[in-house]
Parts: C-alpha cells; structure tokens; sequence
C-alpha cells in the first residue's frame, strides 16, 4: 500500500486568519506574555542556584534571595494564569467569528 504524505499548506492557515480578523492587540499582548513567561521559567532554577550557592558558603538563609525567588514563581504564575485567560478568550472568538461566518454562508444557500 501506498501512504500518502500530506505536505503542510500554510497558505489555508492564512487565509483562514485572515478570514476571522483576530485582534492584534491581543494578539501582541499574548505573544509578550510568553516572553515574559519564558524569561521568568529561566530565571527560577538561576534564583535556586544563588540561594543554594549562599547557603553553602555562609550557611546562613539568604531571605532576600528566598523573597526574590517566591516573587520569581509568584509573578510567572500570574502572567502564566493571565497567558491561559487571553488564549482561551483569543480562541473562543476565532470561533465564533467562524461559526458566524459559516451559518450566514448556509442561510443565504439557495434550496
């Protein structure tokens, strides 16, 4: 048997954006929010590395660096939480603006 290979065509993805208008503000907002996201999820294991690193040397508790490190994990949940909300809202009106689009086009079919 023969298999065959689908080639991604992203000129249907296109369009199909193009088609449904998404927000570019929201759009922007989102991608910053995963760069933000991304930098924080880099920043906690280099926060854990100084506080290990001072509590091996001095073996003393760094409280500035513990605050540093819970502010780290705090803000990247919020932003990770806030990232969740506007993808979810981002998609939902992707589909209504289809769905919409769609079922103008079945009422004005002709019978």
């Amino acid at each position: 048997m023969k298999e065959d290979k689908k080639t991604v065509n992203y000129k249907d993805l296109i369009s199909l954006l193009k088609a449904s208008n998404p927000g570019v503000k929201l759009i922007i907002a989102c991608v910053a929010l995963i760069l933000i996201e991304a930098v924080l999820g880099l920043l906690v294991p280099l926060q854990t590395k100084y506080l290990l690193d001072e509590l091996n040397l001095t073996s003393q508790l760094s409280w500035h660096l513990v605050f540093m490190l819970a502010g780290v994990l705090i803000i990247g949940s919020i932003a990770s939480g806030i990232l969740s909300y506007l993808l979810g809202l981002l998609g939902n009106k992707q589909k209504l603006k289809l769905r919409k689009k769609f079922f103008n086009h079945l009422i004005h079919l002709h019978i």
